[in-house]
């Protein structure tokens, strides 16, 4: 790995725990250079959450759902982290038409599951950061068609989803 990167020890779900060293991170209240901070990853069971863990090994993931509040906080008051990253999310099997006929499983994984995980890290002063869906967006930037040079789509871009599953992530982002 970088040598920058965190680094983990300890056990949460079987794999290992929450405690990151990773000297010039700085999070919110509490957190200060070159103190362990404790990062865990919702959702590390997932297509990304699984190359997060890949990518940054040290990182510790939970196989708590977001969808159930007494797992997010069990995994919250067990690991007492100080930042979480949610991967976390539902695209339908075998792939996001399900979600189409799938309405509270969508909602309920994709909008509701991540404020109520944002309720939960607030309400301990932990901080969150939440993997969004570029699928908010479809067809052409504003600027293209305006006639400017196709530059894509920019995160502060006002969301066009025209899907359940689009606009549940959609939700999620607000």
């Amino acid at each position: 790995g970088r040598p920058d990167a965190p680094r983990a020890r300890g056990l949460v779900d079987g794999r290992r725990d929450a405690g990151l060293a990773s000297p010039g991170v700085e999070l919110g209240r509490g957190a200060t250079k070159g103190r362990a901070v404790k990062i865990l990853i919702f959702g590390s069971c997932g297509w990304v959450g699984s190359r997060l863990l890949a990518a940054w090994p040290d990182a510790t993931g939970t196989a708590a759902r977001i969808e159930h509040p007494w797992e997010v906080a069990l995994a919250l008051d067990s690991a007492k982290p100080d930042a979480i990253v949610n991967a976390a999310g539902r695209v339908g099997i075998p792939n996001v038409d399900w979600c189409e006929n799938h309405v509270f499983e969508t909602w309920r994984d994709n909008a509701t599951g991540p404020a109520a995980l944002a309720a939960a890290c607030a309400e301990r002063g932990v901080h969150l950061t939440h993997i969004g869906s570029g699928c908010v967006f479809s067809g052409p930037s504003p600027r293209t068609r305006a006639g400017l040079l196709d530059i894509g789509w920019h995160e502060d871009d006002t969301p066009n989803a025209g899907s359940l599953y689009a606009r549940s992530k959609a939700a999620a982002d607000l």
